[in-house]
């Protein structure tokens, strides 16, 4: 996945619906952690959480491990030179609700003493939309 993100939408110009594409490639990947997520902070007990169908078991092992390569990927992917790449990253990021997300978007906000103008301009507010994911806050 890694490959296709810095070999391919980092290089190739998109129209503004393919743009769109790449934002939103990580939203249905990460889709069963982002509903997990969303369960737990309403207070849903795990027995609801696992009658539930609209995720598959992501409480599972293989699920975690999938998990886990998918928070690797959306780290590496953050480091590509491209603000379409980076924006479509943090946006994976804030849905997959990885324990290690938080640290990984301070470091980033940190590192940067100013984003790409189209990184930044993006969302009214991109510190405020990267600090909700560091928060633990449903993003959309």
């Amino acid at each position: 996945m890694y490959d296709l993100f810095a070999q391919f939408f980092a290089v190739e110009p998109l129209t503004p619906n393919g743009a769109t594409t790449v934002y939103m490639w990580w939203d249905w990947l990460a889709y069963p952690f982002h509903m997990l997520q969303m369960d737990r902070m309403e207070g849903k007990s795990e027995a609801e959480i696992l009658s539930r169908n609209h995720y598959w078991d992501a409480l599972s092992e293989d699920a975690q491990r999938l998990r886990q390569v998918m928070f690797e990927t959306l780290s590496r992917i953050l480091q590509i030179d491209s603000p379409l790449c980076q924006i479509a990253a943090i946006h994976g990021l804030g849905h997959l609700f990885h324990p290690d997300t938080p640290k990984l978007l301070t470091s980033y906000m940190e590192s940067r003493k100013e984003f790409p103008a189209q990184v930044a301009g993006y969302y009214e507010s991109h510190n405020e939309y990267i600090m909700q994911i560091v928060r633990g806050e449903s993003i959309l």
